[in-house]
């Protein structure tokens, strides 16, 4: 018996979700805000690094430039 099932799909991995849902840093912002519970857990972190990659450093901050970053 194996504690992973192959027949589950986790719908946040499918690719068309990540192209069309991806968020910038400004909706995590606002989520972290709103709701510090969810933003920290490890799913929801793995989500936002995924939105940056999909979105790219430059859109995912939103053209809001952080104070720590610097291009």
């Amino acid at each position: 018996m194996t504690v992973f099932s192959s027949a589950e799909v986790n719908p946040s991995d499918s690719p068309t979700q990540n192209e069309t849902n991806a968020r910038p840093f400004s909706a995590w912002s606002k989520l972290r805000r709103e709701n510090p519970r969810e933003y920290y857990k490890p799913k929801t972190q793995e989500r936002m690094m995924k939105d940056a990659s999909v979105l790219g450093v430059d859109n995912f901050l939103d053209n809001e430039k952080q104070e720590w970053y610097q291009k």
